[in-house]
């Protein structure tokens, strides 16, 4: 019986987040960290955020050591669902797309002075300042999660009872979330090339065939095939992993052509998280039998 291949070391990670999103760490730190590491190639994703890669600000910051290429992670509708895609390789400085996520990184913001305005009428200790006046540009829900944590104000349940407590507060202003052809569209016509971002996350809701017919027909180039989604306390279990990583390959090999990309990305936040999710990523690289890029 063949022996899958011994996978060789990660030289790309196609999905890093930066502190100008919800990462912890400045696009600098994050090249300075992946060249520790050995990585010959970075795509830093943040959501629905470019500006790690406006005015060459990360390939200044590698000086040559590492490939970076220009990435986001989109935040996106399908199927009366939310997902999200991957654009690679694109012209950061492209207008159309940095005017349409501008939009929603303005969205955001409104959104998330509202549920800080609205927890700390309720006696939550939320002070938007420093967060509102920091690095991140698409300021998220977790923010807030983070800001409570520093004034000392713990869910038991975790960020999960956290989401709950804020849809008691009231309707916040809406986010214009893109559908994910325009998303795509956008992408696309900014010379870049869309891919699903960890698709097994999708399996129930709208399920992966529903999803891989629409990432088709909306231009996708593939999918991010290598994910930790057994990292930490909260990820899934190896078995349950495999099964769906299963129905994966048999849906791309149905839709896709042979040639369509697979990717690998850790979706790191901590740098210091990320020899962890490295070796993730081997290790289902070897029980796949498929190789790094």
């Amino acid at each position: 019986m063949l022996q899958p291949r011994p996978p060789g070391p990660v030289r790309s990670d196609w999905h890093v987040h930066t502190h100008l999103s919800d990462g912890c760490a400045s696009p600098e730190q994050v090249v300075e960290a992946a060249v520790a590491l050995g990585l010959e190639r970075l795509a830093i994703t943040d959501h629905d955020c470019i500006a790690a890669h406006r005015a060459g600000r990360a390939r200044a910051a590698a000086r040559g050591r590492i490939e970076i290429v220009a990435g986001v992670e989109i935040d996106c509708l399908l199927e009366g669902g939310r997902i999200e895609i991957l654009g690679l390789g694109f012209d950061p400085e492209n207008e159309a797309l940095g005017a349409r996520l501008a939009e929603v990184q303005a969205d955001r913001r409104r959104r998330f002075l509202f549920y800080c305005e609205r927890l700390r009428e309720a006696g939550e200790p939320a002070d938007p300042e420093p967060w509102a006046c920091g690095p991140s540009l698409a300021l998220l829900k977790v923010h807030i999660y983070r800001a409570l944590e520093s004034a000392g104000r713990i869910y038991p349940g975790g960020y999960r009872e956290f989401t709950a407590r804020l849809e008691g507060l009231g309707a916040p202003p809406p986010v214009r979330t893109p559908e994910a052809a325009e998303a795509a569209r956008l992408i696309l016509q900014a010379g870049g090339r869309v891919l699903l971002a960890h698709p097994l996350y999708y399996h129930e809701r709208p399920g992966l065939e529903t999803l891989l017919r629409a990432a088709r027909e909306f231009g996708c180039a593939g999918v991010e095939y290598l994910y930790p989604y057994d990292f930490g306390p909260r990820g899934w279990s190896r078995d349950a992993a495999a099964e769906l990583f299963g129905r994966l390959d048999a849906l791309l090999l149905e839709l896709f052509p042979p040639e369509a990309e697979r990717t690998q990305g850790t979706d790191v936040h901590e740098p210091g998280e990320w020899p962890a999710r490295l070796d993730l990523l081997r290790d289902w690289a070897r029980r796949l039998d498929r190789p790094l890029r």
